[in-house]
């Protein structure tokens, strides 16, 4: 098998399972890179997909007369209408609650008198205010606000998705490892129980391509909602695959000869 310094590839069975031979930070260091370049890519598809349609809602806010206060929404006038939208991402106001504003986007957040609409594919949710909650919903003040926070928003949600992808990452890893060690058993394969736990956390690297895939897809509108969620799915699919492939590329147990005793 492969030593140490042929684990560098992840991309196919073999490379994967080299990294049982390979150093448990070695392991841990493409698991990283591949959670960090996951994590980016998804800020980036945010910045691409729900910023711009935020930017659009915030130039149509109104002079005054807008905003979220003791568990009620209010708007200068009963017209229903949506702000800002993209294919992916729209924000829409219904003061009234009676007249709906349409829906394009895959995913759109509807401020209605006493709770916000969040509709999307799969259906939609209500959720109410927040009695403390006070928010001015005015043109000067919400550019002033959205300009502070973009940034920050974005950079919260790589942070969060990098660290989601990583504990995640291990949990699935720690769970999957003893199954490829009994995978590896039966087929006679050499691997060990810390050598299942590296392919297993290594293994995920193909999939997470995949991920990135549809992220990027997502972002420049190539794939809708519907085709990234088969691509986030997908990985896990991958990952499995992975394993199973691995533990085939294994060489197979050198079983010993039992010593005889009558022999000298």
């Amino acid at each position: 098998m492969a030593d140490a310094f042929g684990a560098w590839q992840p991309l196919t069975g073999r490379g994967v399972a080299a990294f049982a031979d390979a150093s448990f930070a070695r392991a841990l260091i493409f698991h990283l890179a591949a959670a960090m370049l996951c994590s980016g890519m998804a800020g980036w598809a945010l910045y691409r997909t729900w910023v711009p349609a935020v930017d659009r809602a915030v130039e149509r806010l109104p002079e005054s007369g807008g905003g979220i206060q003791s568990g009620r929404f209010s708007w200068p006038g009963p017209d229903s209408q949506v702000l800002g939208e993209t294919p992916q991402f729209g924000i829409a106001v219904n003061p009234t609650g009676l007249s709906a504003p349409g829906q394009v986007a895959d995913l759109q957040l509807e401020l209605m008198p006493d709770e916000l609409h969040i509709s999307g594919l799969a259906g939609h949710i209500a959720l109410p205010y927040p009695e403390p909650l006070r928010i001015a919903l005015d043109r000067v003040g919400g550019r002033a606000g959205w300009q502070a926070w973009n940034w920050v928003i974005v950079l919260a949600v790589v942070i969060s998705a990098g660290i989601t992808l990583l504990v995640s990452g291990w949990i699935l890893a720690a769970v999957l490892t003893i199954p490829a060690w009994l995978m590896a058993h039966l087929a006679n394969r050499d691997l060990g129980l810390v050598g299942a736990g590296q392919i297993c956390l290594v293994a995920w690297i193909p999939g997470a391509l995949l991920l990135i895939a549809g992220l990027w897809g997502y972002s420049w509108n190539w794939l809708r909602l519907t085709g990234f969620a088969g691509c986030f799915l997908g990985q896990y699919l991958i990952w499995l695959a992975w394993i199973g492939w691995a533990v085939g590329a294994r060489p197979a147990q050198t079983r010993s000869e039992p010593r005889n005793p009558f022999r000298p």
